[in-house]
């Protein structure tokens, strides 16, 4: 029979969960080398907040759920920022957690489940090794048909308690792939930027030349380059020193004797 972390680890995977992201800790830890186990790719990330960035980029880039899995308490509150901006976004990812003991918090436990509500995201705790399948199922299934962040909470004193076998199949999920605007939009755009009053330089032309036409401003768009109007490098170039000026632009705009 297999344990609450190992169950969570190898249902994860089997929902369809094919990367995942995360700093490990003392509440993840086992659950962390289960998904491993399972064949979840893993990436090791320096801090929780560039984690879950790292689970809701590969969400906008591939429409595919992944997974940000941090310890409880201060590994969770380093995620909020980022996680913030994927609900915002109705980014689909999994957040795995430590959680505090179902038998009552630890003294450096926090409510957690306040702080997802904080910041408009759904919390599944798993309470119960007898449902644990069937509600991690619940939460992937959450995150990847309504395009939301879904934190699932793993209680301390559960992660070692046995779980019942089987319950889960694999099933291949097909990911629904980024936005990519078609022809016709893509065209619509390009003009737009053609006929804005401040257009982006093209790479080739050097940056104070406008571009001109629709293969300029995609170029232009391209390399990420504008250069400000003529107006304005001429008032930077007349502009008079202020108390910022360093000693030597002092002292080159001193008259000779």
């Amino acid at each position: 029979m297999s344990t609450l972390a190992e169950a969570v680890g190898q249902t994860l995977a089997d929902s369809g969960i094919r990367h995942a992201f995360g700093v490990v800790g003392g509440g993840n830890i086992l659950a962390t080398a289960a998904l491993t186990a399972a064949g979840v790719h893993y990436t090791a990330a320096r801090h929780e907040g560039g984690a879950l960035a790292m689970a809701d980029a590969y969400f906008r880039a591939t429409g595919d759920v992944a997974l940000c899995t941090t310890t409880h308490g201060p590994g969770v509150t380093n995620t909020v920022t980022a996680l913030a901006d994927a609900a915002k976004n109705r980014s689909g990812l999994v957040l795995l957690c430590g959680d505090a003991p179902v038998g009552g918090p630890r003294p450096h436990d926090i409510d957690q489940s306040a702080l997802m509500a904080a910041v408009g995201v759904r919390v599944v705790r798993l309470t119960d090794p007898a449902t644990a399948r069937e509600d991690t199922t619940a939460a992937v299934r959450a995150a990847r048909e309504g395009h939301c962040p879904v934190a699932l909470f793993l209680p301390g004193d559960l992660i070692n308690r046995p779980a019942p076998d089987g319950g889960t199949s694999r099933t291949p999920v097909q990911a629904a792939g980024p936005a990519v605007p078609d022809g016709p939009d893509l065209e619509e755009v390009l003009a737009a930027l053609a006929g804005a009053r401040r257009r982006c330089s093209s790479p080739a032309s050097g940056p104070g030349t406008r571009a001109r036409g629709r293969s300029s401003a995609s170029s232009a768009t391209a390399s990420g380059r504008c250069s400000p109007p003529p107006s304005w490098r001429a008032a930077s170039s007349a502009r008079a020193p202020g108390p910022w000026a360093s000693a030597a632009d002092s002292r080159r705009r001193r008259p000779p004797p």
